[in-house]
């Protein structure tokens, strides 16, 4: 089977299980490939997932060619958070470490517009549906510890652990963190809720999805 390279952004994403991936390979082989993937000037922009699961079951993976449809980076770049978020079930914390990824790719792709932070961070919260503060919090993370932040990226451990790990390293009181953390639940819970009901939360505006 073919090699295929991956947009940096496609690989930020935490890949399915080995069992999820498992099952997902003997759904196309059994049902075929119901999504495509697509790819950008020789890169997968979207469904590693679903060439790795082909892998498996030896079945060729359908590959789509996104050039007529995509005309910059900055395109791609929501492309690939887009179809992720919406299809897959990732924690707050996930999304706030994502969303730090995607600041980054969005000052890179978006040089000539000459965003703000604020507005950086902003787009960056909204399209990833989690605040601006978590995302900043997020950010503190990946300044201070980039192993925790790739744990929390990975889902391993929330924002909140991490900032409690970072500063009881410090010596420092970490009475607060557990109040982020409980906090974090009621977030992820209330995220849900809204989901559910075809609705986020968006800093301080409910949205419909």
């Amino acid at each position: 089977m073919a090699e295929y390279e991956y947009h940096k952004l496609c690989q930020a994403f935490p890949m399915m299980s080995k069992e999820e991936l498992k099952q997902l390979g003997e759904d196309i082989r059994d049902n075929g490939q119901r999504f495509g993937v697509f790819r950008w000037h020789g890169l997968i922009i979207d469904g590693k997932n679903r060439i790795e699961a082909c892998k498996l079951v030896g079945v060729d993976p359908i590959i789509v060619d996104k050039e007529d449809k995509l005309e910059t980076e900055a395109d791609v770049i929501r492309l690939i958070y887009s179809a992720n978020l919406v299809r897959r079930q990732l924690s707050a914390s996930v999304k706030a470490a994502l969303a730090v990824e995607l600041m980054k790719a969005i000052e890179e792709a978006d040089k000539e517009d000459k965003k703000s932070k604020k507005e950086v961070v902003e787009e960056a919260a909204k399209t990833t549906g989690v605040s601006t503060s978590y995302v900043k919090a997020a950010e503190q993370v990946e300044k201070e510890d980039p192993e925790k932040f790739e744990q929390v990226k990975a889902g391993k451990k929330s924002v909140a652990k991490a900032a409690k790990e970072i500063r009881a390293e410090a010596g420092e009181d970490v009475d607060d963190a557990a109040v982020l953390r409980k906090a974090e639940k009621v977030v992820e819970k209330c995220q849900q809720k809204l989901g559910e009901l075809g609705y986020r939360l968006v800093d301080d505006t409910i949205e419909a999805l």
